[in-house]
């Protein structure tokens, strides 16, 4: 593998704390990079490599919610977050809520060593 998911999850969070971008940048920037980091995360740890990349994002987590319904929930609201991020460029983004529910993902799937 070229890119470990980890370091995009390294990315966002060192992202968060940069100073030499604008605290909003920063935090869609690091919605961004965090959700597709665990999305890759989940889709290797739960061996999802058949996954149509036209609609990537619906079908991956359409199959880890049949896996397991609570964290196909969560990757639902990390999606809401990251889509805000990236197409609502007038309204602020919530990251204190993002990354309430990347730690919930971090518990559920037990890699609290994930950065």
């Amino acid at each position: 593998m070229i890119l470990n998911p980890e370091e995009f999850i390294i990315l966002g969070e060192t992202i968060i704390n940069d100073n030499n971008y604008s605290l909003e940048v920063r935090n869609r920037t690091a919605i961004g990079r965090i959700y597709y980091g665990i999305l890759h995360h989940i889709r290797l740890i739960k061996k999802l490599s058949h996954i149509d990349t036209e609609h990537f994002h619906t079908k991956l987590i359409d199959a880890i919610n049949d896996l397991d319904s609570i964290l196909g929930n969560h990757l639902i609201s990390m999606k809401t977050f990251r889509t805000d991020a990236d197409y609502y460029l007038n309204t602020k983004t919530d990251l204190d809520s993002f990354l309430k529910t990347f730690e919930r993902i971090k518990k559920r799937l037990d890699i609290m060593d994930i950065v």
